[in-house]
């Protein structure tokens, strides 16, 4: 079970560390141009992998063991946070929402 710490550790330790090789976003201009004209690099692809990866195992995991009486609310019940947080990030993307992230957590918790 410790090993699947490994990849994350190595993902987060890479963004950490962009600054020296630029393989999670690129920078067009050089780092002293970091604001402006960025790229996505193969880091970040592999760090948002990594997160909708451990995502959908939590999901799945989440569905597999929910012991709720009735069909229904066993497929609805797991799925509530993810639906919010993919309502959110549709939100946010689309610059509906501000930064809701607090919100978000507190209707998490809450489920």
């Amino acid at each position: 079970m410790k090993l699947l710490y490994m990849p994350a550790l190595l993902v987060i330790a890479a963004v950490l560390t962009n600054d020296l090789h630029q393989a999670a976003f690129v920078f067009q201009g050089g780092i002293l141009d970091a604001g402006k004209n960025y790229t996505h690099g193969p880091v970040y692809f592999a760090a948002v992998l990594l997160v909708a990866g451990e995502t959908a195992a939590v999901i799945g995991l989440l569905w597999k063991k929910c012991r709720l009486p009735g069909k229904g609310r066993r497929l609805l019940m797991p799925l509530l946070p993810a639906l919010m947080g993919l309502v959110y990030v549709i939100a946010y993307i689309k610059l509906i929402a501000g930064d809701m992230t607090a919100v978000i957590w507190l209707v998490m918790i809450c489920t």
